[in-house]
């Protein structure tokens, strides 16, 4: 089994990561309040999680932001992408791509889990979201939902 698919070992479900953005070239002055105000623009932030480095606290520069649906998340793509704050320009991706293309889908996972002083975990227990799904099959997954 994989990490994709023990959701209780990842604590990130398919369906979080297709409705949060990879937010990459954060300026370290930038707060995670800044990040969430400009991040509400596009529509209602679920949370922003600004990523730290486990030893010292400090930002690594990136986070995720997690919406409501998909289609606020791409939203945010289209309209923040290359936005200027505090002299950098962001990157926002689809977390799912950044998992996949930049840093594989180990790290990505450590990374997202280490926010804010410790792992958070988004326990499914009663299956409310359906069995996990690798992600080459989340479109055909989604496609085939009732």
């Amino acid at each position: 089994m994989n990490q994709f698919q023990n959701k209780h070992h990842v604590g990130h479900t398919a369906e979080q990561s297709l409705r949060s953005v990879f937010v990459g070239n954060i300026a370290y002055a930038v707060t995670e309040e800044e990040l969430t105000e400009l991040f509400k623009t596009v529509g209602h932030v679920i949370k922003f999680r600004l990523v730290r480095d486990r030893d010292t606290g400090k930002p690594k520069g990136f986070g995720f932001c997690e919406y409501k649906d998909v289609q606020t998340a791409e939203a945010a793509i289209r309209n923040l992408n290359e936005f200027e704050l505090h002299g950098r320009n962001l990157k926002v991706d689809s977390a799912v791509n950044s998992a996949n293309e930049k840093h594989g889908p180990e790290e990505f996972l450590s990374q997202t889990c280490t926010v804010e002083g410790g792992p958070e975990r988004f326990e499914d227990e009663d299956g409310q979201y359906g069995a996990a799904v690798e992600p080459e099959h989340v479109l055909e997954a989604i496609t085939h939902t009732r």
